[in-house]
């Protein structure tokens, strides 16, 4: 049976100072890039308000502050979120990793890891991907997300050896998909309306498709930490900037009671 349980992350110190990687969080917050103004900010990371109707997931924190950050993931048994970023004095996306506190951030020469999209669970072998719309071939499509425009893609989920089926709503652009760990949801991006976009949960065993962003821009790129008590994601939520993509982590409520 599954039942919203409510895991705070307060205090903010005592759980998002984790250690890892290649020394230790440090105490002290990490700087903003010089992509603000002269406005003197909470310093990261700090606890935001959902948006109204965002039920399913709760103390909401930003990680990052300035510039166009993508495809977060946790990594080193969840103290360290490595993601792709652009960023002065940079021109170009690379990847980072810093701590789940926001300290530590450097820049890394290594692949970025990919969200959970497999797993196994009482309904079988899952797997979920992005496919060009009207693809029966089961090919994933890998290119960036939102597409280009005049390219249309949805999100696909199969169980084991049965056909691919699409679980995105009808007509909308959909793409970048996650698997909860515990194998009863999908999380992926799709577009509300035109150039709005929004994270969505497909509930497996009963087919049911909710919007759970409700911020303008774009809400998407989800991924959860290995034991599916925390979801990060990216989101525009608070720019300034209508380039800037920013990190923010929360509890997850839909978790399995054992």
């Amino acid at each position: 049976m599954t039942r919203l349980l409510h895991f705070s992350i307060l205090p903010l110190v005592g759980l998002l100072a984790f250690a890892g990687c290649t020394g230790e969080p440090s105490g002290q917050t990490s700087s903003r890039p010089a992509t603000r103004s002269e406005v003197l900010l909470d310093p990261l990371p700090r606890i935001v308000d959902n948006s109204p109707g965002e039920n399913h997931f709760d103390t909401l924190v930003q990680l990052t502050d300035g510039g166009v950050n993508r495809r977060p993931v946790f990594t080193d048994n969840d103290r360290v979120v490595a993601f792709s970023s652009q960023r002065p004095p940079h021109k170009e996306a690379r990847v980072y990793h810093m701590f789940t506190d926001a300290s530590g951030l450097k820049s890394v020469d290594e692949d970025l890891p990919q969200p959970l999209v497999a797993t196994s669970s009482a309904a079988g072998d899952l797997s979920c991907f992005t496919a060009l719309k009207g693809d029966a071939s089961g090919k994933a499509y890998t290119d960036n997300f939102p597409p280009a425009p005049g390219v249309s893609t949805e999100v696909v989920l199969r169980i084991g050896d049965g056909e691919p089926a699409v679980i995105s709503k009808e007509g909308q652009i959909a793409g970048r998909p996650t698997l909860t760990p515990d194998g009863l949801y999908v999380v992926y991006c799709g577009e509300f309306s035109e150039g709005q976009y929004d994270l969505y949960v497909y509930t497996i065993a009963s087919g049911l498709n909710e919007k759970i962003t409700t911020t303008d821009g774009f809400d998407g790129d989800p991924s959860f930490s290995s034991d599916g008590r925390r979801l990060i994601f990216v989101s525009q939520r608070n720019d300034q900037d209508p380039e800037e993509y920013n990190l923010f982590a929360a509890d997850w409520l839909l978790i399995q009671e054992e």
